[in-house]
């Protein structure tokens, strides 16, 4: 599984992964009705005391006036890849595609018409004098 993308045991679904020989007798139809063989004593939410302590040997960035972000090259995983940001940018979509979802093709009407009127409204503004303008502007208001 540590390995590039393209070699990578599950590429071709999970069912690939199920298939393997590590997994052969393992029940996947009821995975999620059993207890876990071991669940760790957890405090609160940042909670840290179930990872081991050490001392680090060495500083992730030997030079501390590198840019913010930037990452140390850790020879052992060369070649691997990490690709967080595509997640949260994958996230993202989802969530502006259920929005999308939602709207009903009526509402797409309504807003298409109303940008319409308002990039006519805009144009017009354009094409006025000042005077005209301040004029338009003045007796839009409503009387107070």
């Amino acid at each position: 599984m540590i390995t590039h993308a393209d070699n990578r045991l599950g590429r071709n679904g999970a069912e690939e992964i199920k298939a393997h020989p590590f997994f052969e007798g393992f029940d996947w139809t009821t995975v999620r009705q059993c207890k876990a063989p071991y669940q760790p004593c957890v405090k609160n939410e940042i909670s840290n005391e179930n990872f081991d302590k050490f001392d680090e040997e060495d500083p992730f960035f030997q030079d501390a006036k590198k840019k913010k972000g930037e990452r140390k090259i850790d020879m052992n995983f060369i070649g691997f890849t990490y690709k967080g940001d595509v997640q949260s940018e994958k996230n993202k979509l989802v969530a502006v595609l259920k929005d999308l979802d939602s709207i009903t093709e009526s509402q797409v009407e309504e807003k298409e018409e109303e940008t319409k009127i308002q990039n006519v409204k805009v144009q017009n503004q354009g094409n006025m004098s000042h005077r005209e303008h301040a004029t338009s502007r003045n007796l839009s208001k409503e009387p107070s």
